[in-house]
């Protein structure tokens, strides 16, 4: 039993299952697989198979798949040995954030030298930060509504555990590098993240 991916899986594997001669009689069903769920089953050829597995989601660990003997027959009536089992690590856990706003005034809007403190999950890609691309501005607009200026500055810290940015605001202007905006029905501040250019160690975003 082979598999298609080399290091860790963040996404479907294809296991090759080859018998040393042409076999009939095997199916998806006579594959054991834990730690992910059976997708597409095809004949490749007469002593090749195929089968998709998609990782249990959310989850870290080993996809793990199992073939036991006497499932298939050759063309002289010999059952097959039961298979080494074969064992793809996989990492489906996405990075989440948690976000807290230092506004020292309590006045809903944001002023020079306060911060914001993004906390991640899990350790996510710190070197590609690039506050253009890693975050975007929302859809609220208010002239009297804080906004990062070009002045910002970007503190990040990470461990193999988390990832946290300290974003302090620079001058108020209007540009569109990153903003938090405030709510001026609900007082809620709001920052979007661009998620496809925060990746963790194994590439989830």
């Amino acid at each position: 039993i082979t598999d298609d991916t080399s290091g860790t899986a963040i996404g479907d594997v294809l296991f090759t299952f080859t018998f040393s001669e042409a076999v009939t009689g095997f199916a998806a069903s006579d594959i054991t697989v834990a730690n992910g769920a059976k997708g597409n089953f095809a004949q490749v050829s007469s002593n090749v198979y195929t089968l998709k597995v998609t990782p249990t989601a959310n989850g870290t660990g080993n996809v793990t798949v199992d073939v036991a003997a006497d499932v298939a027959i050759d063309a002289s009536s010999n059952n097959n040995l039961a298979a080494a089992q074969a064992t793809q690590a996989y990492d489906t856990s996405t990075p989440t954030a948690s976000l807290t706003v230092d506004n020292k005034n309590n006045n809903n809007v944001l002023e020079l030298g306060e911060a914001i403190t993004i906390v991640f999950s899990e350790a996510v890609d710190v070197d590609s930060l690039v506050l253009g691309s890693q975050f975007s501005p929302t859809a609220l607009n208010r002239a009297d509504e804080a906004k990062l200026g070009t002045g910002y500055s970007v503190a990040a810290s990470s461990s193999g555990t988390a990832t946290t940015f300290v974003i302090t605001l620079g001058e108020d202007n209007a540009t569109t590098d990153l903003d938090l905006l405030v709510s001026s029905t609900t007082s809620v501040r709001t920052l979007t993240f661009n998620k496809a250019a925060i990746l963790d160690a194994s590439g989830n975003t």
